[in-house]
């Protein structure tokens, strides 16, 4: 199979197909004349696979869920009688389907981690996966409060701390997951 020609930018790391490399680098915009070849280490089958982002668009939806649940609840805390009974039925709509999202996120993780590390063992990955579990766990909480409990200011405020903490755990898994997005085995 005919493998694509990669070339890397010296000064930041950009890694593109030399064809679509224009007169300067796309991402910090210094000369084309700094690039250099670059060889993918990664077989093309594991590459085509992991090129479909599948878990970087998927963490975006449990993040955007618990932003959305705060904002609505806030919402409804500071204006009560603004459409309360719309905002409550939303927020219950979002928070049952916030840990499926997160359920997705995290086997979609699970499945980019295995593809590109071959193993789940590493620490970073482990660490990945300990707080993907808890921020399952605490977006289950959210759906449990929302669906159990009556919409009351005691609930509201359950549900809106619980969203916190499911996006604060969403943030730590970003942060880690940052500095893992270009490493990779070979092979």
């Amino acid at each position: 199979m005919y493998m694509k020609e990669l070339v890397r930018c010296k000064p930041c790391g950009y890694i593109m197909e030399k064809d679509k490399l224009g007169d300067e680098c796309p991402a910090c915009g210094v000369s084309s004349k700094v690039f250099e070849p670059y060889k993918d280490r990664m077989s093309e089958k594991r590459r085509k696979f992991l090129d479909l982002d599948l878990h970087p668009i998927a963490v975006h939806f449990p993040q955007t869920i618990a932003v959305f649940i705060m904002q609505f609840v806030l919402l409804n805390i500071i204006l009560p009688d603004f459409k309360s009974q719309e905002i409550s039925a939303f927020v219950l709509f979002l928070s049952v389907l916030l840990p499926f999202s997160v359920v997705g996120a995290f086997v979609s993780g699970v499945i980019d981690g295995k593809l590109r590390f071959k193993k789940l063992s590493t620490i970073a990955l482990r660490r990945k996966i300990i707080i993907g579990s808890a921020m399952i766990l605490s977006s289950i909480v959210v759906a449990v409060i929302a669906v159990v409990y009556e919409y009351t200011f005691a609930s509201k405020i359950g549900i809106l701390v619980s969203s916190i903490v499911t996006l604060a755990l969403a943030i730590s898994l970003a942060v880690t997951g940052k500095k893992l997005m270009y490493a990779e085995m070979p092979g």
